[in-house]
């Protein structure tokens, strides 16, 4: 929101989302207790990075517990997540996606390490997959859950110029949107003007284009910096 309003854009939230903790946290206080277990903590997402320290809080572990544990993010914003707490990734992928993310785990952990992987309940099957088929000793948490409402915004829908998409999960409470307002067929055309709808990565597009709605606008780097930058060049073709 802040890169897009730096660019002079009005933003305004169609879905609010809010992060609810799963039953899995209770499994994560397990995990946190014997944490000197594990060789790698793995995030794929800034929320992910957010719920773990609140847990580490909450079970009062001491931050030189995590002395010899490396870290791994999906992502330059999970990357800035984890350094407010003090830690700098020791991996990150130079594509920002769960699969580069998974296989680059699986280039550098070692035989016999042990990786926790506290995560979105919706979180892409593709990162346990990669793992198990190169035999990772991975321990993958489903510790929130992410829900959408819609906002008073929702009924200028078909006024916007672009509508983005953050994640999958945005995607899905979106469509839930449209189901409950009666307006399961709605397409981007149907208004004035066109709208363009852009998603953060190709998983997120997925999502859309499952719903069957386009993805206009998919950025190489998977980011909201890149995202931004894929929709300004989007406009600026439209423009000319």
């Amino acid at each position: 929101r802040e890169m897009m309003e730096d660019k002079g854009a009005f933003v305004f939230p169609l879905c609010e989302m809010k992060v609810v903790r799963t039953d899995g946290t209770e499994k994560l206080l397990d995990e946190l207790s014997q944490i000197k277990k594990y060789d790698w903590i793995v995030f794929t997402s800034q929320n992910a990075v957010q719920l773990f320290f609140a847990e580490a809080d909450k079970k009062q572990i001491d931050r030189r517990e995590f002395a010899e544990v490396r870290f791994a993010v999906v992502g330059s914003g999970t990357k800035k997540a984890l350094e407010m707490y003090g830690f700098y990734a020791d991996y990150i992928p130079e594509q920002y996606t769960t699969e580069s993310l998974a296989n680059g785990i699986c280039a550098v952990v070692k035989s016999g390490e042990k990786v926790l992987i506290p995560r979105a309940k919706e979180g892409s099957p593709v990162l346990e997959q990669i793992l198990s088929a190169n035999r990772i000793d991975a321990e993958i948490l489903s510790i929130y859950d992410v829900r959408g409402a819609r906002t008073e915004n929702w009924k200028y829908l078909n006024n916007y110029d672009a509508i983005l998409f953050a994640s999958a999960s945005g995607v899905h409470a979106f469509a839930d949107c449209l189901a409950e307002t009666g307006q399961p067929d709605w397409n981007p055309a149907q208004g004035k003007k066109r709208i363009v709808l852009g998603t953060i990565g190709q998983v997120t597009a997925d999502a859309l284009i499952k719903c069957g709605l386009p993805a206009d606008v998919v950025p190489e780097q998977c980011d909201a910096e890149g995202l931004v930058r894929a929709l300004e060049k989007a406009f600026e073709m439209k423009k000319s």
